[in-house]
């Protein structure tokens, strides 16, 4: 008859899945910055901004306050970064572990593809 030992924290943690109480943080975040972007962009005069961009030289009827809407717009790009900051940092379970990289990783690798460019 098999007996029943008290597991200990870490055997619990291995045999069933957690959700870790650190990574809500990051969770919190998706939500509260993807709600914030998505309420950003109706501050966003979009008939405004298809005249910006058809903006030639010979026709263009762009005023001043047209330039209004890029503070909207900077602020959209910095809220999509920081749901996307905060959905990575959900998935490796706490912002402090964005910190850690590889050094073999993406920009060496980047930088060792250009000089093999150059060199060919």
């Amino acid at each position: 008859m098999k007996t029943n030992k008290p597991e200990t924290i870490n055997q619990h943690e291995n045999k069933y899945w957690h959700i870790p109480k650190f990574a809500i943080l990051p969770l919190a975040g998706l939500i509260i910055f993807g709600l914030l972007a998505w309420g950003n962009l109706y501050l966003i005069n979009w008939q405004e901004i298809k005249v910006a961009y058809e903006c030639t030289k010979d026709n263009c009827s762009l005023t001043a306050s047209a330039l209004i809407n890029i503070y909207p717009m900077i602020g959209e790009y910095l809220l999509i970064c920081l749901s996307l900051v905060s959905l990575i940092a959900s998935i490796k379970k706490g912002y402090k572990n964005l910190k850690s990289y590889n050094e073999e990783g993406l920009i060496v690798g980047l930088i060792g593809g250009l000089i093999e460019e150059f060199e060919k």
